[in-house]
């Protein structure tokens, strides 16, 4: 079943990616030989989206450069002059594009989630019928810190912040940024809003949660997540790991096998023990950078982390 629009969520400032996210937009910091704005294009593709759309603000300039250059990618551009939030971004893409009737996904931009298709068949028919659609979730808490969605027959009614006495000893449930919103029960808003007291206002709307059986989430979304994701990709390809994100990896070219360098577990241009170079990224050379000793050139670099331009953010070493 097809799904009449997509709106791939971009406009946010990248504060939890650290120093390189002041001048590096996170829809374009690099898996392997895409961006992640790429990859998520393509997956809303296999999803069966028509129409793509993806809203901007921070660094917006440096997406739409991006964009221009990239002619495979039918992407149309919603700016933001100020952050709408969730809620007021679909709002906003209403208007502004006059759309009236069908379903949109709604993406998180950064994040990858892989469930059976049966899951997805169902929510595209019950969101017919209703609000919206969410997909949940399953987390552990004493690994994440994550909010929980409450729940009674699968309708969301409460949504509970995260803590540490509630939370950390077991598992629950939470959302991992993808929706369906039915655009002809979405009501007419200007302005800021946020998801859960806007368009999917649990006190007002029926908002149905669907949580699929067969989870694979992946994170990109602060730099520590993507160091660790990133890691993790490299590791499942060099093990052949099953894995839906490495296969639709490698379905879409993510990984150029030239590159790889099994003796020393690096990637790139410049071979050095677990280091990952990406080559250019918006004109500037990317590292993810994975150990301690490299060399002279290097010599202001201590422990693992991210390097861009002249930039470089160490990462927590419990990631490792």
């Amino acid at each position: 079943m097809k799904v009449d629009y997509c709106l791939i969520l971009s406009a946010g400032l990248g504060t939890r990616m650290g120093k390189i996210g002041k001048v590096l937009p996170k829809p374009l910091w690099p898996i392997f030989e895409r961006s992640i704005l790429e990859l998520q294009y393509l997956w809303a593709k296999k999803m069966g989206c028509k129409k793509i759309f993806v809203n901007t603000h921070h660094l917006h300039s440096t997406i739409d450069d991006f964009l221009k250059q990239k002619k495979n990618l039918d992407i149309e551009i919603i700016h933001e002059e100020i952050l709408l939030d969730t809620g007021g971004a679909l709002y906003n893409l209403k208007r502004k594009m006059n759309l009236k009737k069908g379903t949109i996904l709604v993406i998180a931009g950064d994040q990858f989630y892989f469930f059976e298709r049966s899951i997805w068949n169902n929510a595209l028919e019950k969101v017919k019928r209703s609000h919206g659609v969410l997909f949940g979730l399953t987390v552990n808490g004493w690994e994440d810190s994550y909010n929980e969605l409450c729940l009674k027959d699968m309708t969301l009614k409460k949504i509970e912040n995260y803590s540490k006495n509630a939370h950390r000893k077991r598992a629950y449930v939470t959302y991992s940024g993808l929706s369906l919103i039915n655009l002809e029960m979405l009501d007419d808003n200007v302005g800021p809003s946020p998801f859960f007291k806007s368009v999917a206002n649990y006190s007002e709307k029926d908002i149905l949660v669907l949580i699929p059986e067969n989870q694979e989430y992946w994170d990109f979304g602060s730099s520590e997540r993507y160091y660790k994701s990133i890691k993790k990709l490299f590791e499942h390809f060099m093990l052949r790991k099953k894995s839906e994100f490495l296969n639709f990896s490698l379905e879409n070219m993510v990984i150029d096998f030239s590159k790889v360098s099994k003796k020393l577990e690096s990637y790139g241009d410049f071979e050095r023990a677990f280091l990952f170079n990406f080559g250019k990224v918006a004109h500037y050379d990317f590292f993810a950078l994975m150990n301690t000793d490299l060399g002279k050139s290097f010599s202001n670099i201590k422990g693992p982390g991210l390097y861009y331009r002249d930039i470089f953010d160490q990462v927590a070493d419990k990631l490792q």
